[in-house]
């Protein structure tokens, strides 16, 4: 978010199970009944539909069935559009590449460019999710399946439906306890609270400070507080959750509550430097010299050199020598 300048966010990767790519297109092994086999050619969608009948009529309940079929769909909904633009033109659509071939006269200058956009077929696009959809309502505590759910609708620059499926997500690890089961469907695999946040949430999470702008009716900007209040709500001692939070009220203007947030991820983990620095920028806000210097003081005991020497400078700077960025 623009208006978050100033407040250190903690950025952490996402990390899929399942052979799963970050943010991308949910990929997943495939294991087809004894017998099924399924066809070479992928714009055969008549045999593809076949194929899929015949396993369904055969194991109706199977978990990569619903799976495979998510994929199919998901892959043949979407297509790739060329995008002209005039020079100077910098606009983006939902979909388009940041990267451009740049057009240029023959004095060098530059007259347009050309992108790639992907688009997507709704029809099928819906029954993809439609597939997903069906594999939780069988097996609802595969935590791939939601994943690949939230990666479809992050791909597709769907926030708010991507939102819902992160909550719905985090809704299910409360009524299962952090209990999910494998792909082999037997072995449970625990992932505790803290570690759901942080190691499967946060890139989605990291998408929406991308996008979000502080501006109102902002659908990204609402989603991540959407996102950040259920992060929250779920595990109140996640100091990745409450900085997320924290770092969004920061970014709506909203300076107490984002101090409160980080003041409360502090009390979680009083070694945390990003949260120390947070505190004390924002008591500088607010006009508390004193207050941002008790707080910047505790970065002073911190065991990395460089978090030690941004503190002395941290502390000069509030004395007026130099002005805190």
């Amino acid at each position: 978010m623009t208006a978050a300048i100033g407040i250190r966010r903690a950025m952490c990767r996402i990390r899929f199970v399942l052979g799963m790519a970050a943010l991308g297109i949910p990929a997943f092994a495939a294991a087809q009944p004894e017998g099924l086999r399924p066809p070479t050619d992928d714009c055969d969608t008549m045999a593809w539909n076949g194929y899929f009948s015949a396993w369904e009529a055969s194991a109706p309940a199977d978990a990569q069935l619903w799976i495979d079929r998510f994929n199919y769909d998901f892959n043949r909904s979407r297509r790739a559009e060329i995008v002209l633009r005039g020079a100077g033109d910098t606009f983006r659509v939902a979909g388009e590449s940041s990267e451009r071939l740049i057009l240029t006269d023959s004095t060098g200058a530059e007259t347009g460019t050309i992108g790639r956009r992907v688009v997507f077929d709704e029809r099928l696009f819906a029954r993809a999710i439609a597939d997903i959809d069906r594999g939780i309502a069988l097996h609802p505590d595969r935590l791939d399946m939601y994943l690949g759910r939230a990666a479809a609708f992050a791909y597709a620059e769907r926030y708010g439906r991507m939102t819902d499926a992160l909550c719905a997500l985090v809704a299910r690890a409360e009524a299962n306890g952090g209990r999910w089961l494998a792909p082999d469907g037997r072995t449970v695999e625990y992932v505790e609270p803290k570690q759901l946040i942080a190691g499967y949430l946060q890139d989605y999470v990291n998408r929406l400070f991308e996008t979000a702008s502080s501006s109102d009716g902002d659908a990204a900007g609402e989603s991540l507080g959407r996102l950040a209040r259920c992060e929250v709500e779920y595990c109140p001692e996640s100091v990745v959750a409450l900085n997320n939070l924290g770092a969004w009220h920061y970014g709506a203007g909203r300076i107490d509550e984002a101090l409160d947030c980080f003041v409360r991820a502090s009390a979680v983990d009083p070694s945390d430097g990003t949260m120390l620095y947070n505190i004390g920028y924002l008591y500088l806000q607010r006009g508390d010299k004193e207050s941002a210097r008790t707080w910047w003081r505790r970065l002073l005991d911190s065991p990395d050199v460089d978090e030690r020497r941004r503190a002395e400078e941290l502390l000069r700077e509030v004395d007026g020598k130099t002005a805190v960025q």
